[in-house]
């Protein structure tokens, strides 16, 4: 038959042929079944096509880099440092060459005449202690006289119009000024090149693994290697093998105890009782097997999907820091797992009981027949009522003990132990436990009930290390039946994965002999040539700025009553004009040689000075510049948040004390498809939190927003929650009991629009707390004061400006007049209003300013960031990078402090003010994610900030809440952050190594 002809009056009539199979064009030949072609996706081939370009494009690197050894000076520096050493040494051994020949002379001299009068030495036993003690006195005072009388400079250096004295006493003024200004230049400098840093790479090539280890113990992280293989798979280094629960491998899953047991059973199920097990037995053994089997699947290929992805690593992973990483990930995949089952199960559940379909069994709905009334009858169905007068036709959770019902005399029952029967035999089995499995006096029970005729004995269950007997079957599905996952990661494996072709060492070096005798040679040539043609100028001008102020000072004036006639003076010519001579030179040797002495001294003091406060301004400066940051230590533990299966679409959390022991507690609501939760964890003093205790909430269900704070003034924490009711928006106020529990109280208010963000707060100074919310796409701020009933009044509203898309609000006393201000930010126009507070709890028109250009995100929060006692406003940013600014109110405006910027990090999205190092500053701690990571922008306390890591992850999913809270009360400010895809909870207790406390 080569053609379907279709012939129908209502259809076109048109030919249909059939396939014609081409192997080179398919892959599946004709007999292919459908299983086959569905596991394949009905795709014949991929047509990858890439763009290395494109990639380029999206990567846009900055800057590249490559590796090359070279030498730390080229030919040219070599030859310059050369000639000036050599510059250097010869200035240096013309100096001392003199000296050092004289010296040793005289030692061989000395040692000479010892020898001669070795025997005179004997008799006297002091006597060359004596003669050492007279030479070295008359060394000393060769070496005074020498230091008095030296002089290295030549008459040229003066001039040719200074007399032969002056020239001798200029120019060992001058030897004196060079040698001192030498040695404080070159002591300067040596002592700068001592305690500047130097930096110093220092590799290691191809190290083994072993010689890694020691050098990673004596170096830590500041050795780096970076890898040649940047990426590979985690199978090539970590190997993981999961560890069900017994119930998986145990002769209960099997299709032969399956069969042994229900071989005997009548084959119409109706027969039996509606509350007899049997009923159900069938269905609950297919159930556990099939929930095995799929836990096994679905674990088996999340480990394959983890271990198949990509370790990407720049460089090479410490040991620790490899198995921190390894065991983060693979605990973050071993809580995924469950989610994948459970919205697995949850779909069918949903499918079946929002349907509506009647169980096979009859256990959820029954048939009933109307009589027949002139019409024609028809079926309906009735829904089954089980215990607490709970209708399948409501919930699919209606269950009751599982019993065996003789012969159907409810008086002959017999309970099974932890099984449970219910509106389906799914739903009725997920309440179940296996405590019935543990013990064999319950499994005898059932043998002898269901004709069980098999000789071989079947072993009960061994107690489980991590699921107690009593665990029921959703617990286990939460968990995928997995007890645990065995991990066995090789760091070996992975460190030859990371080929590391070298290895550097970088650390300051402070001091280094050899480089200090390099440069002191090296700067030598130099300064001397300076210091020797500078000196005799300075001691030149200094004498002539002495002479003529000496002039000025000893000026002679006639005395009007002496009157001296020439002619009675007779005068020796030649005596005369030998004497003038003499007592010239005497008094002109003299007033220069106390001159000298004198601008020495004020020289040397001037010079010290000098030197003194250069030394400390390096010091200064290098002490500053070098004392590292601290950075902060976490200890990260992870709460799994008991949410229905599947990511919870509404989560709300908050932490406070509910019980009143002084430490912090949590509480969070979770709702999915009308299924809502609320719980509260009681912590404990280690960051731990003990066993949750259940609020009911099922008049709370679509609650959209959750806080915390002391309402009615009885020093408890309550919690108010925002919910709809009846299609309508209102406010619930749980009033703690002090214990962890609460009494619910339902509000009067009506709110029109969902909130986009709402906070409590005293605005009108009577003790009571009231409520500002701003709401999506609207330009309003609204305002509900709190009454003494418990209640709130109706909505105050303030405007901001038409158009205007309100997404932050916070409040504090930002003028310091003591009344609460309301502070909002526009994300359209990128400016911040601030609502000044009056009295009565009126507030002023509203104080625009704008911030940036239009970021991707921005928050703002409020508190004291420069500690001047008056709260600063803090806006956070985010476009191409992070920008932090403060504001503070000054002269009626607000005023701009210096921006901190941080380089691009990831997407910002949320921050929290709090003091995690303990210095009495405020830090702003900065959520960011793809990926999750968590920054600090830790306060100097005047309005600037430094940032520091505080959490790495690889995880892409995002997180919903994020806070700051002493949760083991050691005084340091821990971190929380929570996020409903993975139901995870994360603590990052704070290991205070940073704090100033």
């Amino acid at each position: 038959m080569s053609q379907f002809i279709i012939s129908d009056p209502l259809i076109s009539p048109f030919n249909s042929d059939p396939l014609i199979y081409n192997s080179t064009a398919t892959r599946f030949p004709p007999n292919t079944t459908i299983s086959i072609m569905f596991k394949e996706m009905m795709i014949e081939q991929w047509n990858p096509s890439s763009s290395y370009e494109v990639f380029y494009g999206l990567c846009a690197p900055k800057y590249c880099t490559y590796s090359q050894r070279i030498r730390t000076q080229n030919f040219s520096g070599v030859i310059v440092t050369l000639i000036s050493m050599v510059g250097g040494i010869v200035v240096s051994l013309r100096i001392g060459t003199p000296y050092f020949v004289k010296f040793i002379l005289k030692l061989l001299t000395i040692f000479k005449k010892n020898t001669q009068q070795k025997v005179r030495r004997e008799r006297v036993k002091h006597g060359w202690f004596n003669r050492m003690k007279i030479m070295g006195q008359n060394m000393m005072k060769r070496l005074a006289k020498v230091a008095t009388e030296l002089n290295i400079f030549s008459a040229h250096n003066f001039g040719s119009n200074v007399n032969r004295s002056t020239v001798i006493s200029y120019g060992r003024s001058a030897t004196r000024l060079y040698i001192l200004l030498f040695i404080i230049s070159l002591t300067i400098l040596i002592f700068y090149t001592i305690i500047r840093p130097h930096t110093a790479i220092k590799t290691f090539e191809k190290l083994s693994l072993t010689s890694y280890q020691n050098f990673h113990r004596k170096y830590g992280n500041k050795l780096k290697c970076p890898c040649s293989k940047i990426a590979s798979t985690y199978n090539e280094s970590l190997e993981i093998k999961p560890i069900f629960h017994s119930i998986c491998s145990s002769d209960f899953t099997t299709d032969k105890w399956r069969v042994a047991v229900t071989n005997n059973l009548i084959s119409n199920l109706s027969v039996y009782s509606t509350r007899d097990y049997r009923r159900f037995i069938s269905a609950h053994i297919q159930y556990l097997q099939g929930l095995c089997r799929i836990s096994k699947e679905v674990v088996n290929n999340a480990i394959n999907e983890f271990l198949s992805s990509l370790l990407v690593t720049v460089e090479l992973l410490s040991e620790q820091d490899f198995h921190n990483r390894l065991n983060t990930l693979v605990k973050q995949s071993e809580l995924n797992a469950p989610i994948l089952l459970s919205r697995f199960l949850f779909i069918t559940r949903i499918v079946y009981h929002g349907n509506a379909f009647m169980s096979t069994y009859g256990t959820n709905f029954i048939y009933a027949t109307l009589p027949k009334l002139n019409t024609d009858t028809y079926a309906y169905t009735e829904a089954m009522v089980y215990d607490n007068n709970c209708s399948c036709g409501i919930s699919s959770n209606c269950t009751t003990q599982a019993t065996f019902v003789i012969d159907g005399n409810p008086s002959k029952i017999f309970p099974i132990e932890g099984l449970k029967m219910g509106c389906t035999a799914s739903e009725s089995f997920r309440l179940s436990t296996l405590e019935c499995f543990y013990n064999q006096s319950c499994l005898s029970l059932i043998h002898r009930h269901t004709n069980y005729q098999e000789n071989h004995s079947i072993s009960i269950l061994n107690i489980s290390h991590h699921f107690p007997p009593n665990t029921t079957i959703n617990e286990l599905i939460d968990k995928s039946f997995v007890e645990q996952w065995s991990i066995k990661p090789s760091y070996t494996s992975y460190y030859y994965q990371c080929m590391s072709l070298l290895c550097s060492y970088t650390y300051i070096e402070t001091f280094n002999i050899l480089y200090i005798i390099t440069l002191f040679l090296s700067f030598q040539g130099g300064l001397t040539l300076v210091l020797k043609w500078v000196c005799p100028k300075i001691v030149r001008i200094f004498m002539k700025i002495y002479f003529y102020y000496t002039r000025q000072r000893s000026s002679i004036h006639p005395v009007s009553s002496l009157e001296m006639s020439l002619n009675n003076i007779h005068i020796d010519t030649a005596n005369a004009d030998v004497d003038i001579r003499t007592t010239d030179n005497i008094t002109t040797k003299k007033t220069i040689n106390s001159s000298i002495q004198w601008y020495s001294k004020i020289i040397l003091i001037v010079v010290l000075l000098i030197f003194l406060i250069v030394a400390i301004i390096i010091f200064s400066i290098y002490h500053t510049k070098n004392e590292p940051p601290c950075q902060f230590k976490f200890q990260q533990r992870s709460i799994n948040i008991s949410c229905h299966e599947g990511y919870a679409g509404n989560f709300l959390i908050a932490t406070a004390d509910f019980n009143n022991d002084n430490q912090a507690d949590l509480i969070y609501y979770c709702q999915l498809s009308g299924y809502q939760k609320m719980l509260v964890l009681l912590g404990d003093d280690n960051g731990t939190f003990q066993n949750s205790i259940i609020i009911p909430s099922e008049n709370v269900s679509g609650a959209s927003m959750l806080h915390t704070a002391d309402f009615n003034n009885d020093n408890r924490s309550d919690v108010i929650l925002l919910h709809e009711v009846d299609l309508k928006r209102r406010l619930t106020l749980l009033l703690s009991n002090g214990d962890g529990t609460f009494e619910a109280n339902m509000l009067s208010i009506i709110i029109d629009e969902l909130p986009r963000k709402m906070t409590v707060n005293d605005l009108n100074n009577d003790k009571i707390l009231d409520i500002v919310m701003i709401m999506e796409k609207d330009p309003n701020v609204y305002v509900m004061f709190g009454n003494r009933d418990g209640d709130f009044s109706i909505i105050f509203v303030l405007f901001t400006e038409l158009y205007s898309e309100l997404t932050d609000l916070v409040v504090g006393d930002v003028n310091n007049d003591t009344y609460v201000d309301i502070v909002v930010y526009d994300y359209k126009s990128s400016h911040i209003y601030v609502f000044f507070g009056s009295t009565n709890g009126t507030f002023q028109a509203q104080k625009p300013f704008f911030t940036s250009f239009k970021p991707i995100f921005s928050s703002i929060a409020i508190g004291d960031f420069d500690n001047d006692y008056q709260f600063d406003i803090a806006n956070v940013h985010y476009w191409k990078d992070i920008i932090c600014t403060i504001y503070q109110y000054n002269n009626r405006r607000f005023n701009k402090n210096k921006n901190t910027t941080i380089k691009s990090l990831g997407k910002l999205t949320s921050i929290v003010i709090g003091n995690i190092n303990g210095d009495n500053y405020l830090d702003i701690i900065l959520a960011l994610n793809d990926p999750y990571r968590i920054y600090g922008l830790l306060g100097y306390g005047n309005g600037r900030f430094y940032s520091q890591e505080i959490h790495w992850s690889e995880s892409i999913y995002a997180f919903q809440w994020f806070a700051v809270n002493d949760f083991n009360n050691d005084g340091y400010q821990d971190i929380i952050s929570a996020s409903s895809e993975v139901n995870i909870i994360d603590i990052f207790l704070n290991k205070g190594e940073c704090s100033t406390i």
